[in-house]
């Protein structure tokens, strides 16, 4: 799930102003569109924080991933600057409260034994997807010359995650009182 997270996010953080140019945009354009995901991340933080507290982690950690995965399928389709800013505000909101989410995520299903271990593979796959979706989707932008077959992937990339968050379930020790 984190592996998935850190592809989508980095893929899109690196990628983000040159694909805006390569669509025409100017570079400070394409640049305040990345900008925005980096500030709707912060209200997706609080906003889908305060909702994770309320209904659930694991549920809010998912619907964080759909708000992505919606705004990449956005981005396939969209050409306009206001389309872009619409991506990068929506995208940046499921960012958010992904980031928001995690602790409290990896505490209710795996519990506090063992958390920092458990939180430091968490990172790390977070890191490694972080790692290979900009790279990944740079090579597929050499060969192809455009990103759309960089941003399905991401959108594959993000189904699998939300298919993971849908079927983890707490640990059988945590069930059963022993951590």
């Amino acid at each position: 799930m984190f592996f998935c997270f850190g592809y989508a996010v980095h893929t899109i953080q690196i990628h983000m102003v040159p694909y805006g140019t390569d669509q025409g945009i100017p570079a400070a354009t394409a640049a305040s569109i990345l900008a925005i995901v980096g500030g709707a991340s912060v209200v997706g933080r609080v906003a889908l924080g305060s909702v994770g507290d309320r209904t659930g982690n694991k549920q809010t950690f998912r619907t964080s991933f759909i708000l992505m995965l919606l705004a990449l399928v956005w981005l396939l389709f969209t050409r306009e600057v206001w389309g872009l800013y619409l991506f990068s505000l929506v995208f940046g909101i499921g960012y958010g409260g992904c980031t928001a989410q995690t602790s409290p995520l990896i505490t209710k299903l795996f519990g506090l034994k063992s958390l920092g271990v458990i939180f430091g593979l968490a990172v790390m796959g977070f890191s490694v997807g972080s790692a290979i979706g900009p790279f990944v989707s740079g090579y597929i932008f050499d060969i192809t010359g455009n990103y759309y077959l960089a941003f399905e992937i991401c959108i594959a990339i993000l189904v699998i995650g939300i298919l993971v968050n849908v079927t983890i379930r707490p640990t059988l020790l945590k069930i059963a009182g022993k951590l």
